[in-house]
């Protein structure tokens, strides 16, 4: 007498789907380190309005990333075997987050959107919640008196973190950037044209 067995082959979800879940942790992580645990919320505050220019002061401010010196190390990651993702490269963090590199922002807001245009780049508008933009998801939304942008595109991750001093005159700009397991943070400082 002949039994039959079955045999079920049970494929995993997929490196697709563990990268999924991996870019929401990592950018959830970034959200809560730069904003301190608190929720976010799609209302602008009454009181915050970013409309205008704004000109960068450059002594309060980081510098701008060395694209070069990020290629060369991403290079000899890739030669040594240490780099996973070349899609991931962080050699477009001045393309993909304008601020790091820009001398000024024009800003208009309302309350339904913000608009951004920074030096050398089109202007954008970006609406108040969670919306897909040129292959990127993104958050944009309030946290107490500061906006948050938070973008998430493959192993590509980052927040900027927007902030009005009391005066109301100066701009403080917080940008975190994880790119192929690279971390990136720095300050930009920003005076309102009067």
């Amino acid at each position: 007498m002949n039994k039959a067995i079955t045999i079920r082959v049970v494929e995993p979800l997929g490196p697709m789907w563990m990268k999924t879940v991996m870019t929401w942790i990592v950018n959830t992580g970034l959200l809560l380190v730069l904003t301190g645990c608190a929720s976010i919320t799609y209302e602008a505050p009454k009181s915050f309005d970013l409309t205008g220019r704004w000109n960068l002061v450059v002594d309060a401010s980081d510098p701008a990333p060395d694209v070069d010196k990020i290629w060369d190390t991403e290079q000899q990651a890739s030669v040594e075997g240490r780099r996973s993702d070349p899609a991931a490269s962080a050699i477009f963090i001045e393309q993909d987050f304008p601020v790091v590199k820009s001398s000024f922002i024009e800003i208009a807001q309302d309350e339904n959107f913000i608009g951004l245009q920074y030096e050398d780049t089109p202007y954008v508008d970006l609406k108040w919640g969670i919306q897909v933009r040129d292959g990127w998801y993104l958050e944009v939304g309030w946290i107490g008196q500061a906006l948050i942008i938070s973008k998430t595109r493959e192993a590509i991750q980052g927040v900027e973190k927007l902030s009005l001093t009391e005066s109301g005159d100066r701009l403080e700009i917080k940008v975190e950037v994880t790119a192929n397991r690279e971390k990136f943070s720095l300050k930009r400082v920003y005076d309102k044209e009067k």
